[in-house]
């Protein structure tokens, strides 16, 4: 089963839930693995952990004696650090998204022009992000399994914007593009972070039993829980490319190349 399944005249297509899981690890390790893994171990991990750890170097420089700190200055240092973070974490999402959809539309284009056409938009994904996070957070709080139901709804609002071009009218395209399958994409999600939590801790487990003798090799699986963790970003990144081609497959038989030339 692919995002072409074939569609049966008068009954409504399912979503496929352990088809689309198969598609979206396929995108991350073997269609695009360089891209998914490296640019979001880049993007994700690199530059966050690498401004975090730079800003911290400098103020210690700076003030060696700790004057600065519970300041306006060292205030200022963190939400730089944030805002940088924020803004990096952002731009992965959304050069993944590019990618993805590309790929699955059948399509390629360069990183430097997925990286440009994505860093024209992030102004607008920075804001509707903070939007579409906040409603997640405030339904989980509520009704933990609401929250669940609003990331189903907006889960395809990253493609809308990046890839369809919707840019400010993606939060309202996403709910109608997932409107009839927000509990399977919901399952889908359950199941990612079922998945995830089972490596972590099955790793987890299994690092208790290598003995710390200092080796290359014992190094590596005792890092296997953080090698995981690195691994899910670009995993979850490639759930919003997967639930969008599916949904317009369903719902508008699209092939990708001729809707987004009409926003581009």
């Amino acid at each position: 089963m692919t995002i072409s399944d074939t569609v049966t005249a008068g009954k409504r297509p399912r979503f496929g839930v352990f088809a689309r899981l198969g598609e979206l690890l396929s995108l991350t390790f073997r269609r695009r693995p360089g891209v998914f893994l490296g640019l979001g171990l880049l993007l994700f991990i690199v530059i966050p952990v690498g401004v975090v750890s730079g800003l911290g170097a400098l103020m210690s420089v700076v003030d060696p004696e700790g004057t600065l700190t519970d300041t306006g200055i060292e205030a200022a240092t963190i939400a730089l650090a944030v805002f940088v973070s924020l803004a990096s974490w952002l731009l992965g999402t959304s050069v993944l998204t590019v990618v993805g959809c590309d790929e699955l539309a059948g399509e390629r284009r360069s990183l430097g022009a997925a990286l440009r056409h994505s860093a024209r938009r992030l102004h607008i994904v920075f804001l509707l992000g903070l939007v579409a996070s906040f409603l997640v957070a405030l339904g989980s709080v509520v009704i933990g399994i609401l929250g669940l139901w609003v990331a189903a709804c907006f889960s395809a609002f990253m493609p809308a914007l990046v890839w369809e071009g919707r840019n400010w009218g993606a939060l309202g395209r996403s709910q109608r593009l997932t409107r009839d399958y927000r509990l399977p994409i919901m399952g889908l999600i359950v199941l990612l972070y079922l998945g995830g939590l089972a490596l972590f801790f099955g790793s987890a487990f299994f690092i208790e039993q290598v003995p710390e003798d200092g080796s290359l090799v014992s190094d590596l699986l005792l890092s296997l829980p953080v090698l995981i963790q690195i691994a899910l970003f670009p995993v979850f990144c490639a759930l919003p490319p997967v639930v969008h081609a599916r949904l317009l497959a369903i719902k508008e038989a699209d092939s990708g190349a001729e809707l987004r030339a009409v926003f581009e």
